[in-house]
């Protein structure tokens, strides 16, 4: 993928039909674009919601989106991204220690392609790359300042 779907400069993330998550997003823009029929919400009652959407196909890559919430209002963006679809009916029995090392790799690579070698932290907030211990798993993020007046 040589598409360019992040901005570093602003926390822009592009999705499909030019559809861009930013920090100003609202849980309600995802529902507009996606319809709720598409998107696995998790609503812990609290303020926070999560809301995924498996296999979004971008080019030639698939990526597993999460979109954090807190009271309606974008916080941090997690993505995986993979050559084949996401299967939802793995199990740790298909777990390969080493290809999700591969993985962590390839995601690093084009995260290196997309905001270029500058600081991770910008003044909106900051992106990079995470290692889930518990889940031995990689995955990119975006994570916007809680304060909209800081962006």
């Amino acid at each position: 993928m040589n598409q360019q779907i992040v901005n570093p400069r602003t926390g822009e993330f592009m999705l499909d039909k030019g559809f861009v998550l930013s920090g100003m997003t609202q849980d309600s823009d995802l529902i507009t674009h996606f319809g709720k029929e598409r998107l696995i919400i998790r609503d812990f009652k609290n303020g926070y919601s999560h809301y995924m959407i498996h296999n979004l196909k971008l080019d030639d890559l698939y990526f597993i989106l999460t979109v954090r919430f807190f009271k309606g209002r974008i916080t941090r963006i997690e993505f995986v991204l993979q050559l084949l679809p996401y299967d939802g009916n793995a199990g740790w029995d298909s777990f390969d220690r080493e290809e999700e090392i591969r993985k962590g790799k390839f995601m690093e690579q084009w995260m290196a392609k997309q905001i270029g070698r500058e600081a991770k932290a910008h003044d909106w907030g900051e992106m990079g790359l995470s290692y889930d211990f518990h889940n031995l798993s990689y995955s990119c993020f975006i994570s916007y300042r809680s304060d909209p007046e800081d962006r």
